[in-house]
């Protein structure tokens, strides 16, 4: 209560699962250089406490860059794209030890906004449920490091939602696929999503025409 420490620790992840981060081809490039492989640019967005003094930390792989493109009258134009790659969930025991981790493949970019590829979390007891865009063809995929980028707004652009059960396990499911006429083109931004009633979620899309 008065604002003392009063136990600290430090964890370390496993480095199966650092090397779920990295292409084969980077850790490789890693290893011949004599480097230890590490989860970089990890956006904590999330510190939930349970009721049994236990945590949940979300994080997503985020960051920025800027590229310069020549221009036809000599000139350059700086062009920023906004990256939202992996989704990282860890369970943390109510001493502090990591009790699982689990990486949500992702794998996003847009120019010049971050437009509608982050993602929306909430809890529903112990269950954890993630929604955000992902391509079509990931679907089909059984190793993450081959996944595609989503699509920005094409036929191969699903909204999907992953559980995480109260054992770091993974469901992953299909909510609608834009490209779908059913559903008219329906864009929605999913990290604008808001939790309601501790159990519904309020969001907002517009469809064509």
């Amino acid at each position: 209560k008065d604002g003392r420490e009063l136990a600290s620790d430090f964890y370390e992840f496993s480095d199966e699962f650092v090397a779920e981060f990295y292409s084969d081809k980077e850790a490789e490039k890693a290893e011949k250089k004599g480097k230890d492989l590490e989860v970089k640019r990890i956006v904590l967005d999330y510190f939930h406490i349970q009721a049994d003094g236990s945590a949940v930390v979300v994080g997503e792989q985020f960051y920025v860059y800027t590229i310069s493109i020549p221009t036809m009258n000599g000139g350059s134009q700086s062009v920023t794209y906004y990256v939202h790659n992996d989704i990282l969930v860890s369970k943390i025991d109510p001493i502090g030890k990591i009790v699982w981790s689990v990486k949500i493949p992702k794998k996003s970019q847009n120019q010049n906004t971050t437009g509608h590829l982050s993602y929306h979390f909430f809890q529903k007891n112990d269950n954890l449920y993630f929604f955000y865009y992902d391509h079509q063809d990931n679907f089909e995929l059984d190793d993450p490091k081959k996944y595609d980028r989503v699509p920005y707004f094409t036929k191969k652009m699903d909204l999907v939602c992953t559980k995480i059960n109260q054992n770091g396990e993974i469901e992953k499911a299909l909510i609608y696929n834009y490209g779908d006429p059913a559903w008219n083109e329906l864009r929605v931004q999913p990290n604008n999503f808001q939790t309601i009633n501790g159990s519904e979620m309020l969001g907002e899309g517009f469809v064509k025409g």
